[in-house]
């Protein structure tokens, strides 16, 4: 994926996440990593020089939680709430297309994985029962991992499915991914029975695969599993209940069942109690809010804020076009930033720099890939976005991290690097 050439990037100012701005500044590039950088003139020596003028370059944000697979669904159950959302439109339309639009899947999943990358995103975790996302990604150019996501709540013979996730990870493992990483994704408490959370864990720890899946999004899953009660509680019912473990708050139930063992990614937790942040703050696990999708959906507000005051590391993400109208980092950054001053009615810790570390080495820290990417430093991988800056009255006083936060669109976005090499220009495409 990398280009080995020498390079240096120039602009008006770069944003390294660990270290304070350089205004202007440069970044030395060879075989993909960054090698130097520093404030003033580039220097002469280290290969051609890329000039974006008034641009900021900062890391590329870090998705880390999507379905690109999923982008066939946009525009579903549109102005649904979650449990009308995701039973009364997704899970039917999945099921037709599965079986009569392969193409379109496919399709839809290389013009997201463009969209992210117009965005200025360089990685992202995808996750779908369906390969379309990885592959669509990795031929876009994106660095990115691929979670194979597994259910099992209406399987008819529980240990014939259990045998075929099994063969189906055993399958998966054998292949390359085009560079990308490859881990697991037990869809949800209401969708994979304890034996398929059980068995997920096993194969996690046994093979060394990174685990996420979502949890306490909604409050129709916090009733279901604490109080056996409500819609979704009613719903399992109508199916063998006593394949999942209930009585528990989710966070509970995964600290019993083990899976906090695997240090996994928890995807939404908009419905936690104060009791579930010290759980999480004691465990390995790393969270990505989604605030775009929790919105629209309208599950709420997760207190990431608490989350981040014990300790938890915190990732922002997207979700997928089925739950979010478009894949923007820039919009996610802001929901961040606008939910939780809601929510808390305060802006301490609520800050645009705060915003913006999340969306990048946030990303990467709960990927467990901050020793590769997420800001720029010599020895990482020159994973980059080039952002137009507004020179004119009157945001030409604004912070950069405000410009980038408050202003930032994915129209502004010049050039998006993957391990040195560009792989979008604006103007020009992926």
């Amino acid at each position: 994926m990398s280009s080995h050439a020498p390079q240096v990037l120039q602009a008006a100012a770069i944003v390294p996440i660990a270290a304070d701005p350089l205004e202007p500044g440069w970044i030395a590039i060879e075989a993909g990593g960054i090698v130097a950088l520093g404030a003033g003139p580039p220097p002469s020596d280290r290969g051609p020089v890329h000039d974006y003028g008034a641009a900021v370059i900062f890391p590329g944000f870090v998705n880390a939680h999507a379905h690109l697979g999923c982008s066939f669904l946009a525009g579903v159950a549109d102005d649904a709430g979650f449990f009308e959302w995701i039973t009364g439109g997704i899970q039917p339309r999945v099921m037709r297309a599965l079986d009569q639009e392969q193409g379109r899947i496919r399709d839809c999943a290389r013009a997201a994985a463009r969209e992210l990358l117009a965005g200025g995103t360089t990685c992202v975790a995808e996750g779908f029962f369906h390969d379309a996302g990885a592959e669509a990604g990795a031929a876009a150019g994106l660095r990115g991992r691929f979670h194979r996501e597994f259910f099992g709540a209406r399987a008819p013979d529980l240990d014939e499915y259990l045998a075929r996730v099994r063969d189906q990870i055993a399958d998966d493992q054998a292949q390359d991914w085009s560079g990308w990483e490859y881990g697991l994704a037990p869809h949800s408490l209401y969708t994979c029975p304890a034996a398929v959370l059980a068995l997920l864990r096993d194969e996690s720890k046994a093979r060394g695969l990174p685990l996420t899946l979502h949890l306490d999004e909604s409050p129709e899953e916090h009733l279901a599993f604490r109080d056996r009660r409500g819609p979704l509680w009613e719903l399992l019912s109508e199916g063998d209940p006593t394949r999942f473990r209930t009585g528990l708050r989710p966070v509970e139930l995964i600290q019993e069942l083990g899976i906090l063992e695997t240090s996994p990614v928890l995807v939404h937790l908009v419905q936690i109690e104060p009791a579930d942040v010290a759980i999480l703050a004691d465990s390995q696990a790393g969270v990505v809010h989604c605030p775009s999708s929790n919105l629209r959906l309208a599950v709420g507000t997760a207190p990431v804020l608490d989350l981040i005051e014990a300790g938890v590391a915190v990732a922002l993400g997207t979700d997928s076009l089925a739950s979010t109208g478009r894949l923007d980092m820039f919009e996610e950054m802001r929901l961040f930033l606008l939910g939780q001053r809601g929510r808390y009615a305060t802006t301490r810790g609520l800050n645009t720099q705060r915003a913006l570390e999340l969306a990048t080495l946030g990303g990467a820290r709960v990927l467990g890939l901050d020793a590769l990417i997420g800001t720029l430093t010599p020895g990482r991988r020159a994973d980059l976005c080039v952002v137009q800056l507004d020179t004119r009255p009157p945001r030409d006083r604004l912070s950069l991290a405000s410009q980038i936060v408050w202003n930032g669109r994915p129209q502004d976005v010049l050039a998006t690097w993957v391990d040195g090499r560009c792989v979008y220009e604006r103007g020009l495409g992926s």
